[in-house]
């Protein structure tokens, strides 16, 4: 539901007109132009409020009626005057739904034989949470989210770094995967072999999953401290890691574990995809085969459009008046360049994410570490919207 606006009106004669200023937010319902005449109209005469940066320039135009085809069609269907404005010379125009776009000088002049200047009105507004500020925010939040999810990453490293690896082509009739120990071990011990889902792959006790029976073999004499298991028919889906564990069958304790990671490399039907995201310069490359089948590299080119060939696009991307995606890259920037600045004006166009996320997060940073002399007060006047 939006609200009315709370508008503010400084007013300054001049010898020939009167030129106000006006603010309003872009939530408001409406705003209103304010224009009165001080002298009795004796015949008809015509009343026009105009933008001399719009092409065409007229916002309203009003004789007997308003003439709705000869308004520039960023108003139609947004602006009204009094249906008694000419007999009680209030010429005061309303303007519905006031955005961005909206911003710029108004003139109100009438015309008989000439066209006499009544007020000259310049109109601000103000957006209450502007729309490149949601998107900083939610970079801010993946930006966030990617530290968070490095951390971890770096934190477990020596976990994942420790896994032993056993890779293979496709088509082989089994593979191995290794666990030797020297550890002397209890007789009569738990082994069990299990995927990364838990599902059981092989096991001297308990059942084995449907997808592995006939598949596994392990051997007999456990006593020596071999556990390796061999996989039959191994395919690409069957790349995962594999967890070795030897329990003591009286208490369930753990004696030993070990963690292989099994790759299956992919047949003819799988491809490579890379993606290169920069703060200037973006692209992408894939492989749809195997170099042996006579597969090669597939580099995306740019700018074919513009007469180029480039490897590499712009990181810029381009959004209607209601924020859905148009254009990335090349054809953002120049679908953007193109247009008037009143179309211009409906349109969200970002570049240089990574500089503007850095500068966001330094400011976060700086308002962090000044919160231990009092609480921080974030509002839209504060460093991080300003700049």
């Amino acid at each position: 539901m939006k609200l009315f606006a709370v508008v503010v009106f400084l007013l300054y004669a001049s010898q020939d007109s009167l030129t106000v200023k006006v603010e309003v937010y872009d939530w408001a319902q409406s705003v209103v132009l304010p224009c009165q005449y001080d002298q009795v109209l004796e015949e008809l005469v015509t009343v026009k409020w105009s933008r001399l940066d719009l092409n065409p320039n007229i916002v309203h135009l009003r004789r007997e009626g308003d003439d709705e085809l000869a308004q520039n069609q960023l108003f139609r269907g947004r602006t009204s005057m009094r249906p008694d404005a000419l007999d009680s010379r209030d010429f005061s125009l309303t303007l519905r739904e006031p955005q961005p776009s909206d911003i710029g000088n108004y003139v109100c002049s009438i015309i008989d034989e000439e066209e006499e200047i009544l007020s000259d009105v310049q109109l601000q507004v103000r957006e209450i949470f502007p729309v490149w500020a949601k998107v900083l925010l939610v970079l801010l939040v993946l930006l966030v989210l990617l530290a968070v999810s490095g951390g971890l990453l770096f934190h477990f490293r020596h976990y994942f770094m420790s896994v032993y690896k056993v890779e293979v082509d496709p088509g082989v009739e089994s593979v191995l995967l290794p666990f030797k120990t020297t550890v002397r071990l209890p007789e009569g011990v738990i082994v069990t072999w299990r995927n990364s889902s838990g599902r059981m792959v092989h096991s001297n006790d308990r059942d084995q999953h449907r997808l592995y029976r006939n598949r596994t073999k392990m051997k007999e004499k456990l006593k020596s401290g071999d556990f390796s298991l061999t996989l039959k028919n191994p395919t690409d889906r069957d790349t995962d890691i594999y967890t070795c564990t030897v329990y003591k069958r009286s208490s369930d304790e753990i004696l030993t574990e070990k963690q292989v990671l099994l790759n299956v490399k992919a047949g003819a039907d799988s491809f490579i995809i890379a993606i290169d995201f920069g703060s200037g310069y973006s692209g992408y490359a894939f492989n749809v085969r195997p170099r042996e089948e006579g597969g090669g590299t597939q580099l995306k080119r740019w700018g074919e459009e513009l007469g180029l060939d480039s490897p590499k696009t712009p990181t810029c991307i381009l959004f209607d008046e209601d924020e859905e995606f148009l254009k990335f890259g090349y054809e953002a920037k120049t679908a953007y360049n193109k247009m008037r600045r009143e179309e211009a004006w409906k349109h969200y166009f970002y570049e240089d994410f990574k500089r503007i996320l850095r500068l966001l997060v330094s400011k976060v940073k700086i308002i962090r570490s000044s919160s231990s002399l009092g609480p921080a007060v974030t509002s839209m006047n504060s460093p991080v919207f300003s700049g």
